[in-house]
């Protein structure tokens, strides 16, 4: 509660200076000083931005290092071009400038799109996708042919679709990010903000171009706006904890993706339609760039989307025939395990089976005494080190658990002392100390076996039940005593641990 409400005043004091200074700046600039509320609209987002990463305030610091030189550049190009006046305009390959400045942004919001790699996440191709559709429909319905209309350039119409294609992507991606729900709600919110105009903006300026290339005044303000909600992200409290995607969003089919991805690969063939409609010639060359771009990235997303599908489905089957907690085949598995065995065993395919059940003495008291974690962690100790035992006796075990403190080990070979030796590994392997963190002990498990030999017909059922009778038939003959505990009660009383044996 106090966190939050220490946040919610610099939050708001941010906010309502971005209006104040929006309003202020939008005046200037309709007062006859377009260039001047540029320039300052623009030294305010790089200074913020500058500052806070210079003061260590800003989460995803790489991304916000790309977007500062993006803003750098684009700074750059401001000064230069006002250097230049309408008298002296800059050479068309100063064009390029810009789009650089575009393209650093967009790696700044990628860096925060990635993040760790992670399997099977659509992410950067959904925005790739977005960004594709978003410039055809853009390029292809409003900007080339206004473009053609004035006369433009070839570079100027390049440099126009650069500009859109790029904020489409930045858009694409900061969507994304914001969709994921990170950290920093507070400051997504503005950077949502700022790419929403920055892409109104880039279509606005080149639908309003003039033979000259100069846009509408009012174009301007959505610019002073674009570079005043970067500077709030930047500001706002929030943005210490912005980081990448860390919950992407599930890779499957959902109805509102087969539709998006109708959507996209019939935009294209949609925008010739329009253009032939509307009396111009389409755009041959934009519109074989866009099936090239659109096609294999719609391919990438439904192989992702497979490959996730087929993962779930793998892991779900696993998840049905392994016990969550040790990761060790569970009743289920065990019981086909062993039905399996003894039908290569009656065929005389198999030289033999043999089924060991252990049971851990005194589990209850140390679940009663320390708590179902510490009982979970010392079956999953358990687990491991009887794993360890079948391995030493043979290479053809297998070690499940039953249910609770229980578990069966299968093995497959001669029968001729097997059970012995699996036994005795698997005592010794039990009887090494167990350090539990408040529990340090040792452990002991009653067994009982049972077997068949090659070619002999018995059911999996009779011999997993001779094996659960040899156990408890062990287990009342053996003198009951505590499991042997090493460390005891244990470490935060010395006293208590001189009174326990050693």
């Amino acid at each position: 509660m106090g966190t939050t409400a220490g946040r919610t005043g610099p939050a708001t004091a941010v906010a309502v200076g971005t209006l104040l200074l929006a309003l202020a700046l939008g005046a200037l600039h309709q007062a006859g000083a377009p260039t001047a509320a540029m320039l300052l609209a623009q030294a305010v987002a790089t200074g913020v931005v500058a500052v806070r990463l210079a003061r260590r305030r800003l989460g995803a610091r790489g991304g916000w290092w790309f977007v500062l030189v993006g803003l750098l550049i684009l700074d750059l190009d401001t000064v230069v071009r006002t250097a230049h006046g309408a008298a002296n305009p800059t050479p068309e390959w100063w064009l390029a400038v810009s789009p650089l400045g575009l393209l650093a942004a967009l790696l700044g919001i990628v860096a925060l799109l990635v993040g760790p790699r992670r399997r099977y996440d659509t992410s950067v191709v959904e925005s790739a996708i977005f960004a594709v559709t978003t410039t055809a429909l853009l390029w292809g319905v409003v900007a080339r042919p206004h473009l053609v209309a004035i006369g433009a350039s070839p570079a100027a119409q390049l440099h126009a679709a650069a500009s859109v294609f790029l904020s489409s992507a930045i858009a694409g991606a900061g969507f994304r990010v914001a969709v994921a729900r990170p950290g920093g709600r507070g400051a997504l919110r503005y950077i949502v903000v700022a790419l929403t105009i920055n892409l109104v903006a880039q279509a606005s300026r080149v639908v309003t171009w003039e033979s000259d290339l100069d846009r509408a005044p009012w174009v301007g303000l959505l610019w002073i706006g674009v570079y005043l909600t970067i500077g709030a992200a930047a500001a706002d409290p929030d943005a210490e904890h912005l980081v990448g995607l860390h919950r992407p969003r599930t890779a499957r089919l959902t109805g509102l993706r087969v539709v998006a991805l109708a959507c996209a690969l019939a935009l294209n063939p949609l925008v010739v339609s329009v253009q032939q409609l509307a009396g111009a010639e389409p755009d041959a060359s934009a519109l074989l760039v866009g099936t090239l771009l659109i096609t294999p990235l719609v391919a990438v997303m439904l192989h992702q989307v497979s490959r996730a599908q087929r993962d779930t489905e793998a892991r779900m089957a696993h998840q049905a025939v392994h016990d969550p907690l040790t990761g060790l085949p569970n009743r289920r598995h065990v019981d086909q395990l062993t039905g399996e065995l003894v039908e290569r065993v009656a065929s005389g395919e198999s030289p033999g089976a043999v089924v060991l059940f252990v049971d851990l003495d005194d589990f209850k008291e140390v679940n009663d005494t320390y708590g179902h974690g510490v009982g979970d962690d010392l079956l999953v100790v358990v687990a491991r080190r009887l794993t360890e035992a079948v391995h030493d006796v043979s290479d053809q075990g297998v070690v499940a658990r039953f249910g609770g403190d229980e578990f069966l080990v299968l093995l497959e070979g001669p029968v001729d002392g097997l059970a012995e030796r699996a036994a005795a590994a698997i005592d010794l392997r039990l009887a090494a100390p167990i350090d539990l963190g408040p529990l340090v002990t040792s452990t002991r498990a009653s067994i009982g076996s049972a077997q068949v030999r090659s070619g002999e017909v018995r059911s999996a059922s009779s011999l997993l039940s001779g094996a659960d009778a040899a156990m408890y038939a062990q287990k009342r003959r053996r003198r009951r005593r505590p499991a042997r505990v090493l460390g005891a009660v244990a470490r935060a009383s010395g006293a208590a641990r001189d009174q326990v044996p050693g």
